[in-house]
């Protein structure tokens, strides 16, 4: 009897440690003893087998449904639709936001126990369970985006998204392939008649953008080699997903670019062979593609990746338009709606926008035009003072500001600058050697206001044979009402070759300032 007693008074202490709650209930059914034995013997030690059972399982219960509501919170993708583009958001304040394609509907839910019921309808009653990242949700099945769980690392995120990913379908060929410059390129197609586009993405907490469309941008969620996004899964590539012929074939041709010293041209050839010209020095020697790099002359050390969008070549940061018949693209300038438009293949840009203020107004017109080059005229309006003018040059190509020194050389810049009599007076008797010493000599007196001005604002003024007159706008410092607010200079250089071809078609006179 004793040796029962004593079981007995251990037997809620193991329960204790078997469950994940202490077993209160069954301690207090073991208060309950007797001195008759035959009633001791009608309590069968299975009785409280069956509490402890009973009370354990109801609490697995609470907790795997506790468990089940923080674990649905978070953005969820539809996969076996992925053209419906349908995700669910479930926020831990009971909200939700569902997306279809560009539509999106709000409202509230909850669950009861593994059924999820929405805006309180309990008509359309559906079990969820949540395996392996995985809902399963009636019927349909999604895959979770992002960290729902804890704070997004966007630099991790970021780099995880680095390389080329291929759109899992076997009815459609999709390959994205995201860059450390924070550029991408889309193959789409296979490689007789694929299209490529070329663009910008960034992360946002969890979501891609793709060129700046906030509002189009989706969640990513990156596991191991495989990139949910968009209600589709896409694999890893360990290959390159552009193949060597496919951009040996594109890269063929002539290809300029202005952002390198002088400007300079690379004809590659069918050949294997190559040309370049940068204005001044001629090179020649080999070229071939493997994977997405452009190898020089077998120094496959230094290869860099190269990409080809429609007429635009970026090879080692640097973009290149294609050339045709040894000609620049033709590019069109015009001012609507107080903005100056750069048109080129049927793709337009805003160059410059007149703006007013209550301290001055700002007016632009197009002073000339050769080949990407805009001069543009403005005129500084300050409230209640003399208007003052000046010229600025840009590169529609690269919509950068360009200095005389990115078109000339500073030895045919020194020689012209020296033979006005302007510059001459300004600088008198200085003992000037070189472009640098010039500029640094002129002093910013009432005629001539800043020495940058003499390399920033110009335009393309005349053509004289194999001449080409530069005109320089410079604001003056005077503050006499009576004296001029500009002062004009004239220089004649060379024209150089990264030119000729363009200020041959820049205007059939040789008289290139617009009226």
């Amino acid at each position: 009897m004793l040796m029962i007693r004593q079981g007995l008074a251990v037997f809620p202490i193991w329960l204790s440690k078997q469950c994940s709650t202490p077993a209160y209930s069954v301690g207090v059914s073991m208060e309950y003893t007797t001195s008759n034995p035959k009633i001791m013997k009608s309590i069968p030690i299975t009785l409280f087998l069956l509490l402890f059972l009973f009370s354990c399982s109801n609490e697995e219960q609470q907790l795997r449904y506790q468990q089940l509501r923080t674990n649905i919170i978070g953005e969820w993708y539809l996969v076996d639709i992925p053209a419906a583009e349908e995700s669910w958001a479930f926020h831990n304040d009971g909200t939700y936001a569902v997306r279809m394609g560009q539509t999106e509907d709000r409202g509230t839910w909850e669950l009861e126990k593994d059924i999820l019921v929405l805006d309180g309808d309990t008509k359309n009653e559906e079990i969820i369970i949540i395996e392996n990242n995985q809902l399963n949700w009636g019927n349909y099945h999604f895959k979770k985006a992002g960290n729902a769980f804890g704070s997004i690392n966007t630099t991790q995120l970021a780099k995880d998204l680095l390389g080329a990913w291929e759109l899992d379908s076997e009815n459609k060929s999709s390959t994205y392939e995201f860059f450390q410059d924070g550029t991408y390129e889309l193959l789409i197609g296979n490689q007789a008649n694929a299209i490529s586009y070329n663009g910008k993405w960034e992360i946002d907490g969890n979501n891609l953008v793709l060129d700046k469309q906030r509002k189009s941008a989706r969640s990513i969620s990156i596991n191991d080699n495989t990139l949910i996004w968009r209600s589709s899964s896409y694999s890893r590539l360990q290959r390159t997903p552009l193949k060597d012929d496919f951009l040996a074939d594109r890269l063929l041709g002539q290809w300029y670019s202005d952002e390198i010293g002088y400007g300079i041209t690379y004809t590659f050839q069918d050949n294997g062979q190559f040309k370049s010209f940068d204005g001044r020095y001629t090179s020649k020697g080999q070229w071939k593609i493997k994977g997405t790099d452009l190898i020089i002359d077998n120094y496959e050390a230094a290869a860099t990746p190269i990409r080809i969008n429609e007429e635009q070549l970026k090879w080692d940061g640097t973009n290149f338009l294609k050339i045709d018949k040894q000609v620049l693209p033709a590019w069109q300038f015009d001012k609507l709606d107080k903005q100056i438009h750069a048109t080129h293949n049927g793709k337009t840009k805003v160059i410059a926008t007149d703006k007013s203020t209550s301290e001055a107004s700002l007016y632009h017109k197009i002073s000339a035009q050769v080949g990407p080059y805009v001069a543009i005229q403005v005129q500084e309006q300050p409230t209640g003072q003399v208007a003052q003018n000046y010229y600025q040059v840009y590169n529609a190509a690269s919509m950068k500001k360009v200095k005389l020194t990115q078109l000339f050389s500073e030895g045919e810049l020194f020689d012209a600058f020296r033979q006005n009599k302007l510059v001459r007076s300004a600088t008198k008797d200085a003992d000037i050697t070189d472009l640098e010493d010039l500029l640094l000599s002129i002093p910013p007196d009432c005629n001539l206001l800043l020495a940058d001005h003499l390399l920033s604002s110009f335009t393309f003024y005349r053509l004289r044979s194999s001449i080409v007159e530069i005109r320089i706008a410079i604001p003056s410092n005077c503050t006499d009402q009576n004296k001029p607010k500009n002062h004009f200079i004239n220089l004649r250089l060379p024209i150089p070759t990264t030119l000729s071809e363009a200020l041959k078609t820049a205007d059939k006179s040789d008289h290139l300032v617009k009226s």
